[in-house]
């Protein structure tokens, strides 16, 4: 096991902690401060520095259960690139506010349409597939799975696993011009729809973009 965190150069206490942590860690720590060009940039960043054979996001706010990765590698994941498990969303004040548990469905466009906060991929995905684009600041992780899950990725559900507590805010559910654009690009360019149904998409989604205020 190890630990690689990405530190957009913040400004308050985390790099002393972290060097104190990374000191009394029972694993490697590598820690790379500098700055970034967005989220996927920094996952990006995350991917090429480990050196493991699984990785796992998470990010601020987020926190593992318990007991999530040692049920989910009790098993044989060898003939697997993704360990799909579920995640918990809480609000500032801790309540649960959803729960997301892993499901195949065929009459989706997209069946496996799976957030990264809820999945363990093997390193090789990336190494074959390439990494996140830096082209969109919100929706690259869901461009990444609508382009190579489906037809690319052999996936194994653990439905019975909470993998990841995350805090329902940020950039991804915050209303916003960038949101509402990109959602636009993903449902015309990325999602497998019919012409009917994008149109619906790109037409509900420039509303919404007019509409923000930002």
């Amino acid at each position: 096991m190890e630990h690689v965190i990405i530190d957009n150069m913040s400004n308050d206490s985390t790099e002393g902690i972290v060097q104190a942590y990374a000191e009394s860690a029972p694993y490697p720590v590598t820690y790379v401060r500098e700055p970034d060009d967005g989220i996927y940039d920094a996952l990006n960043k995350g991917i090429r520095k480990a050196s493991g054979q699984w990785l796992l996001f998470l990010h601020a706010d987020d926190y593992l259960e318990l007991d999530s990765l040692a049920r989910v590698f009790a098993g044989n994941n060898e003939s697997f690139d993704l360990l799909v498990c579920g995640v918990r969303q809480y609000n500032e004040t801790g309540a649960c506010v959803h729960e997301w548990i892993p499901r195949y469905d065929e009459r989706h466009p997209q069946p496996h349409y799976y957030p990264h906060t809820g999945t363990i991929f093997r390193k090789r995905f990336f190494d074959v597939h390439g990494l996140y684009s830096t082209r969109y600041k919100i929706v690259s992780d869901t461009v990444y799975n609508y382009r190579f899950y489906d037809n690319h990725a052999r996936i194994r559900l653990y439905d019975d696993v909470i993998l990841t507590h995350m805090l329902h805010s940020g950039i991804s559910v915050k209303p916003s011009k960038m949101l509402y654009a990109e959602m636009l690009i993903l449902a015309v360019f990325y999602m497998n729809l019919s012409m009917g149904k994008k149109y619906k998409e790109a037409k509900k989604y420039l509303k919404l973009y007019l509409r923000a205020k930002r």
